[in-house]
């Protein structure tokens, strides 16, 4: 019996084992398999701060699994309270506010953004504009967790302040993800080229302006090509122009007859420094612009 009870043994360690790699594996794409109050909701630690100031030490905003559906607490009701109380008192600065996600986790049916990152972080921001915050003083971007990663602040607080004057030539632009004014990604065009392959969210996006310019026939439309800073200055603007220009079309075909003019910027409006891959990504971009 002796050597018969080793083997369970072994073999019981062995199936705890294997499901905790499993578990930890699966759980980014299907984690309610495994822990359901794990990294993917965020935590209830009192470590989130408005970046940039002395507001610090609230609770970490958390989300329902997987969604952009906000666990809000009354300390976070206080933070977002307070965050509007500093903005009305500092009315000269800006906020970004940045929404994470994980690999494997999509935006809600109907979303208008192309990652849960972005709604997470426009379901806060939506928070603050109720509370006083004019939406043109925030802006909004998103980062991928990558797998292994903790994932304990599901969105953070940035104060951007006015740059000094001998900064000031060349401002990084913002990104406002807002319905008149919408920023999409190059992973709808293939690479170095201007063939538009549209995601879910631009799709869901073309279909509402469709409705929303049928039903303002005298509003209008931009699009904007932006580029990162690989490649020569004439090569970058006539890839955006092409790629404002395959965008239009899109439009165009979804039968807007309203106007539509298109530009392209090039690499002369980076929303970020164009010095890392991943802040290259950001600022290849197209964006739309509804003008009323």
């Amino acid at each position: 019996m002796r050597p018969f009870s080793a083997i369970l043994i072994l073999l019981l360690a062995a199936f705890l084992w294997s499901w905790g790699h499993v578990c930890h594996t699966w759980s980014w794409a299907h984690h309610e398999m495994c822990y359901k109050d794990d990294v993917a909701t965020g935590t209830a630690s009192n470590t989130l701060a408005l970046r940039g100031t002395d507001l610090k030490s609230y609770q970490q905003f958390s989300f329902v699994d997987s969604t952009a559906n906000v666990n809000l607490t009354d300390n976070n009701k206080k933070f977002l309270n307070d965050v509007t109380a500093y903005f009305k008192a500092n009315p000269d600065q800006t906020l970004m506010i940045t929404g994470r996600y994980r690999p494997g986790e999509q935006p809600s049916k109907g979303s208008i953004f192309e990652n849960l990152g972005l709604e997470r972080a426009d379901a806060i921001r939506k928070l603050l504009v109720a509370r006083g915050i004019p939406a043109d003083k925030i802006s909004i971007q998103s980062e991928l967790v990558q797998r292994g990663s903790n994932f304990d602040e599901p969105v953070s607080f940035t104060v951007q302040k006015p740059a000094p004057k001998a900064k000031a030539d060349k401002p990084l632009a913002s990104t406002k993800f807002t319905f008149k004014n919408m920023t999409y990604s190059d992973a709808n065009f293939d690479v170095n080229s201007a063939v538009f392959n549209p995601g879910t969210g631009f799709r869901n996006y073309a279909d509402s302006v469709a409705i929303y310019m049928k039903e303002n026939s005298k509003s209008t439309l931009k699009v904007i090509g932006h580029t990162d800073s690989d490649g020569s200055d004439e090569y970058n603007m006539d890839l955006g122009q092409r790629r404002a220009q395959a965008v239009k079309q899109y439009f165009q075909g979804k039968g807007i007859k309203n106007s539509i003019a298109t530009a392209s910027e090039g690499e002369r409006r980076p929303t970020a420094p164009n010095d890392t891959a991943a802040n290259k990504r950001k600022n290849r971009r197209v964006v739309v612009q509804i003008n009323d």
